[in-house]
């Protein structure tokens, strides 16, 4: 899949999501814990007028932007990307 304009293909990087026990001894399952504030995905592919991303970057983005194109898989904006590693 070949973006077009300045848009960029990432995969999301799996994130391991364990249970987390509590001082307490309360269990927290992965789906009480809250959401991360920034996800992170790997650059699959970029678009022709994409300028500061690059092909094989981590890029880092904010949940729920994009548009998902399939599992784990989001089409940005360069400028939905806040940083790149």
């Amino acid at each position: 899949m070949k973006p077009i304009g300045k848009r960029v293909l990432v995969q999301v990087v799996a994130k391991k999501q364990e249970e987390v026990k509590l001082t307490s001894g309360i269990i927290l399952t992965a789906r009480a814990q809250e959401e991360p504030l920034v996800l992170k995905g790997r650059v699959l592919s970029v678009g022709s007028a994409v300028e500061d991303v690059f092909f094989d970057d981590t890029a880092i983005f904010m949940p729920y932007t994009g548009i998902k194109v399939g599992e784990g898989l989001f089409i940005l904006t360069e400028d939905e990307i806040l940083a790149t590693e």
